[in-house]
């Protein structure tokens, strides 16, 4: 995610600027971070476009698994609520588990958003290739929480133009906080 980088970039020269260290990021005490591992390797066949029944169980294919992955990821957030920037974080990673798993596992995208930002010939590319296949289509009447979906164009020009969602915002909020925080933070050894 462009947003998520963006942060990452932002959050590293505001904490360098703050005469902060990466080094002090080694020193951060994460509880439960095999379920965040989990979690991400869940997801490499979704995301890479991997034959997912060559590795995972029937009863655990597609947007099941897509889900399963994302509570885990949540679960480890929830689990290091105690760090900076994680209560935006869980905040914006509930929001989007919400719209996603009310919506059987894809997160509702704004056609309108998409058309603002640029993006209908990837669009309708990645439709007709069987691409995007955690999006559908935010119907009025039919999509559950359509506020929580992809419903904020950016067009930022060919490469870079993407449409978020509130919590991705909150999400990058949240990751600046904790970066910016933890490179300034002095940590102390008992």
């Amino acid at each position: 995610m462009i947003i998520i980088g963006f942060s990452l970039l932002l959050a590293l020269i505001c904490g360098w600027l703050n005469r902060g260290s990466l080094l002090n990021l080694e020193k951060v005490k994460f509880k439960s971070v095999l379920f965040f591992i989990v979690g991400l390797l869940l997801q490499i066949p979704l995301r890479f476009g991997l034959p997912v029944d060559d590795y995972f169980p029937n009863y655990l294919l597609g947007n099941q698994l897509y889900i399963l992955s994302l509570f885990l990821i949540l679960f480890t957030i929830l689990m290091n609520i105690r760090l900076h920037g994680f209560k935006f974080l869980a905040l914006g990673a509930s929001m989007n588990f919400l719209a996603i798993t009310a919506n059987g596992g894809k997160m509702p995208i704004s056609y309108k958003a998409v058309e603002i930002a640029g993006m209908m010939r990837d669009f309708e590319i990645a439709i007709e290739g069987g691409g995007w296949i955690h999006f559908t289509i935010s119907k009025p009447g039919e999509t559950l929480f359509p506020f929580l979906g992809d419903i904020i164009p950016l067009p930022l020009g060919n490469y870079f133009s993407r449409v978020i969602s509130p919590g991705d915002i909150l999400i990058a909020l949240g990751i600046f906080l904790f970066i910016f925080y933890s490179m300034r933070k002095t940590f102390t050894t008992t």
